[in-house]
């Protein structure tokens, strides 16, 4: 017997027939179709039957369910505390409510159930049951709405309503929960009712405080205001708003204008002429009246002698005594306004002289600049004056006398002017000058010469008669120029041409001068190119022993070989380096050049005594505090003899660095450093300094020797310098010797050393090398 199911089973049938009862055969297709369709019916009814059980046994939970959560909910409503109901959504009937719901409204079962709360007249407010309906609809739940409730006996009670909508028994209906909330509204209000009283009280004994402290600072502030009234170094008055008249005024405000107290209270400021200025008055009162108060208004007031005064007024509005009054504050500004005056005259005039100043110069000058412009027929001119030798007296006489000489100087010059022309002082020792309305250029130089001759007589500083002189500088409105700097430039251009004719010149300047003034800022560029393009050469020029004949030394002479202009003269560079002071690094570049060449030459050529070189010095190098240790550090590191260099200083170093000069000259010769004199004998004062400062030796300046026999003087000159020269022990050098004749008269001198072109002109260092090999030839004629 086959122990599987029907389906296991049907395939292990023969496939060919099946035989039904007794001698019956069918095909076992059918058969099995026959089967399955059986078996399938048998499966459906026992599914239905699983599934009818099941439902069977869900319907059976849910009514437990159900029948233990109304059993729950009808506990839950019985014995709740609060007050619960459910009516119908329709009309508000009640169809049952709890027992907590018939205490609070004192109503039976009998006489709620069938009624609507507007029939028992439940609302206390029927505002309060349409928003419960409003929110019923919007919502569709309600969660503590606060309404008043009205018992059977009339008494109100205070209720938190909690309402939804729920199915009960089929129908749709409004269970509603109210918890009583009386008892806590009354405590509530009892309470706020204790705290409101509390509050009140605190409130009170707050705004008795507070009145007791504003009356104490209202005491403070009334005393506090009276010291200040009294003790305020301001000037103040209180008056009557109606007509003015004062009522107080405090003890600055008499001292300020001189009044006593009695002579003041009960009259007006107009009736005492206070304000000095009708304008003012009349401008404060146009401002108080629109702003109601004054705020440090400028304004002049009279004292009672007639003094004025300047003032800065305050005022306002205030209550005093019940009175409205005007509450006025002045403060004496008459000595700040005379320091401002003073700050303003200062920033426009010279602090020394009294004369106008760089900048109201400045104004000026563009203020004619703009006439002319406006006016063809208007001219003007400036002017550029700069002392000559004014350094002098202040370093001989001492800076007090120095500005004691410009103030001097300022009113001389003031005195040659015409009235509407400006004179101004631009610092230091220039003054510029603008004469306005110029008819001719001839009246420009007319007031030029006038102004050179009168600083040409005597001031006397101190006891001493002091000599000066000016350069003037000149430009005329017609020369090129927009602007007020335009005209300094070409007035410092013409200047510099005046002084580079030995000063006391006067120059006008002209299109020429201000292209060489291009040409001379160009060349001072190209200047400082070569410097670094290591341009520059060093020339030698023998100093011949005019006894033997031999070369004893060279003066190293500076040459530049400018890239397109080939060698250019020192007569041209030289002066521009000296202004702009390139002098200085080019003077330590030739000093360290020439020593390191001499100290070269000392060892390669043999010579009967020690090669020397001499070096000019600037007067711009004794400007440096360090000039000695410099040319000490030189001769260490180029291992030069101290005795193989000399020095060459003119008279113009001495008199412009005199006290420095004498110092720093004391410890060169303190370190075997031989000195000499240049260009002796040009000078006014070269005697003195051959006794003054230490010198080994003077060089007898060229345009003596030059003259040698064709002028008497001068060869008396050159003779005398000998004669003194062999007195004193001093080496003598006579330059520019040229000819034989001037040689010859050099040597019955008894001169001993020469220079100059008949020996040999500047060479280069190979030159140089050359003519000391072979220095036998020179002086062969001798």
């Amino acid at each position: 017997m086959f122990n599987g199911s029907w389906i296991e089973w049907l395939p292990s049938l023969q496939p060919e027939i099946l035989v039904i009862g007794v001698g019956a055969t069918l095909p076992i297709a059918l058969v099995i179709r026959s089967i399955y369709t059986v078996l399938h019916r048998v499966q459906i009814a026992e599914a239905a039957q699983a599934t009818l059980e099941k439902e069977i046994a869900e319907r059976k939970r849910i009514e437990e369910a159900l029948r233990l959560s109304e059993e729950k909910f009808a506990k839950a409503f019985r014995s709740s505390p609060d007050s619960i109901t459910i009516s119908t959504l329709t009309d508000g009937r009640f169809i049952e409510v709890n027992d907590s719901c018939l205490k609070l409204l004192g109503y039976s079962r009998e006489e709620i159930i069938g009624k609507t709360s507007l029939e028992l007249g439940i609302w206390a407010k029927r505002e309060d049951r349409a928003k419960m309906r409003q929110l019923l609809e919007e919502r569709g739940v309600i969660l503590n709405l606060e309404a008043e409730f009205r018992a059977s006996s009339g008494e109100v009670r205070v209720g938190l309503i909690a309402a939804d909508i729920i199915n009960f028994s089929g129908e749709q209906c409004i269970l509603s929960v109210i918890r009583d909330i009386t008892e806590r509204k009354q405590a509530q209000e009892a309470f706020h009712r204790a705290r409101v009283a509390e509050t009140a009280q605190e409130i009170l004994e707050k705004e008795i405080a507070e009145r007791k402290r504003i009356e104490e600072a209202l005491r403070l502030s009334e005393e506090k205001f009276a010291k200040a009234f009294r003790s305020s170094p301001d000037s103040i008055t209180i008056s009557t708003l109606i007509d003015g008249r004062f009522i107080e005024v405090n003890d600055s405000c008499l001292k300020l204008l001189g009044y006593s107290r009695e002579e003041m209270i009960g009259r007006t400021a107009q009736e005492l002429n206070i304000w000095a200025n009708i304008e003012n008055r009349t401008k404060m009162q146009e401002i108080f009246q629109e702003k109601g108060s004054i705020l440090n208004f400028e304004a002049e007031f009279c004292k009672k002698s007639g003094e004025s005064l300047v003032g800065l007024l305050s005022a306002e509005i205030i209550d005093f005594s019940g009175e409205l009054c005007i509450l006025a504050v002045i403060r004496d500004i008459t000595e700040r306004k005379r320091i401002e005056e003073r700050l303003r005259y200062n920033a426009f005039h010279d602090t020394l002289t009294g004369l106008p100043n760089r900048s109201l110069f400045l104004d000026r000058l563009e203020h004619a600049i703009a006439r002319s412009q406006r006016r063809s027929n208007y001219e003007f001119a400036v002017l550029l004056l700069d002392l000559d030798r004014f350094k002098r007296v202040n370093d001989s006489l001492g800076h007090l006398a120095g500005d004691h000489l410009l103030k001097e100087i300022a009113s001389r010059l003031q005195e040659c002017l015409r009235p509407g022309d400006t004179i101004a002082r631009f610092g230091g020792d220039e003054f510029m000058v603008l004469l306005e309305k110029i008819e001719e250029s001839k009246d420009v130089i007319e007031i030029a010469q006038r102004l050179r001759a009168e600083l040409a007589w005597p001031f006397v500083l101190e006891g001493h008669e002091v000599f000066t002189t000016a350069s003037i500088g000149i430009v005329l409105s017609s020369a090129e120029g927009d602007i007020a700097e335009d005209f300094l430039r070409n007035a410092d251009i013409a200047l510099y041409r005046a002084k580079s004719q030995s000063g006391a010149h006067y120059q006008i300047f002209d299109d020429a001068m201000h292209a060489q003034a291009v040409a001379h800022l160009q060349l001072e560029m190209a200047l400082r190119r070569a410097i670094e393009r290591q341009e520059l050469r060093i020339y030698y020029q023998p100093i011949v022993s005019l006894t033997s004949g031999k070369i004893t030394g060279f003066e190293a002479l500076v040459r530049w070989q400018h890239p397109q202009r080939g060698l250019v003269s020192p007569a041209e560079f030289i002066p521009i380096a000296e202004e702009t002071g390139l002098i200085i690094p080019m003077s330590q570049w030739i000093l360290q050049t020439a020593c390191q060449q001499t100290q070269k030459w000392q060892q390669q050529i043999s010579t009967n005594s020690p090669l020397s070189i001499s070096v000019n010095l600037s007067s711009k190098q004794f400007s440096q505090a360090d000039l000695v240790e410099q040319i000490e550090t030189v001769l260490q590191q180029t291992g030069l003899e101290a005795s193989s260099l000399k020095l060459e200083i003119t008279e113009t170093v001495i008199i412009e660095y005199a006290e420095s000069v004498a110092n720093m000259l004391s410890q060169l010769k303190a370190l075997n450093i031989q000195l000499e004199l240049d260009d002796f004998g040009t000078g006014h004062s070269s005697l003195t300094y051959l006794h003054q400062f230490p010198v080994n030796g003077i060089k007898i300046d060229r345009s003596f020797v030059s003259q040698i026999g064709t002028d008497e003087g001068s060869s008396a000159i050159v003779k005398t310098i000998m004669m003194l020269s062999q007195n004193l022990h001093l080496n003598a050098i006579a330059e520019g010797i040229e000819t034989p004749d001037q040689l010859a008269q050099i040597r019955e001198f008894g001169c001993e050393y020469g220079q100059g072109y008949y020996f040999s002109k500047p060479v280069d260092t190979q030159t140089a090398e050359e003519l000391l090999k072979n220095q036998a030839i020179l002086g062969s004629d001798s």
